[in-house]
């Protein structure tokens, strides 16, 4: 087995380099805080998205990888797709954990079999994903990671501010 390539970034996932960037989404149709928010107002038509997969599958959005194409400036950034990842049934800003792991895990195994036909090979997520609005413990978000995308040719980058 080949181990998952990963790269830390100190950079901001809003003008990432990757022509996929992905991040957690609750199922409640929100998209109102922390980096799900930066990428709704920069790229509008995932809240767009989000919405239609609110009403085609309501609170069955858990779990699922929705990708939403967006448009972008060439010089600005590199990012042509945004993939919601549906790994928090709900939200909350008690400091209790809202990320499901099982539907984070599933959620990310789609983006990956949706990344690999397209011949993607590199994808960036925010470091930390679903680790502070969520509540996730970030070494199991990150095992997840390393175990999804090992074997694969797709390099991760994580974008940290």
């Amino acid at each position: 087995m080949s181990e998952t390539k990963i790269n830390i970034l100190e950079k901001n996932i809003l003008f990432a380099d990757d022509p996929i960037v992905g991040h957690c989404c609750n199922t409640q149709n929100t998209m109102n805080s922390g980096v799900a928010k930066a990428l709704r107002e920069r790229f509008p038509e995932i809240y767009q998205s989000d919405s239609a997969a609110y009403i085609k599958y309501g609170k069955e959005l858990l779990g699922k990888c929705i990708m939403c194409e967006v448009v972008t400036e060439p010089e600005d950034t590199r990012i042509k797709q945004v993939a919601n990842l549906y790994g928090q049934p709900n939200y909350g800003y008690s400091g209790k954990r809202y990320m499901d792991y099982e539907a984070m895990y599933q959620s990310l195994e789609q983006l990956k079999n949706y990344v690999r036909p397209s011949l993607v090979n590199e994808l960036g997520l925010p470091y930390n994903i679903g680790c502070h609005r969520a509540g996730g413990h970030w070494p199991i978000v990150l095992e997840m990671i390393k175990h999804i995308f090992e074997d694969t040719d797709i390099t991760i980058n994580l974008y940290k501010i």
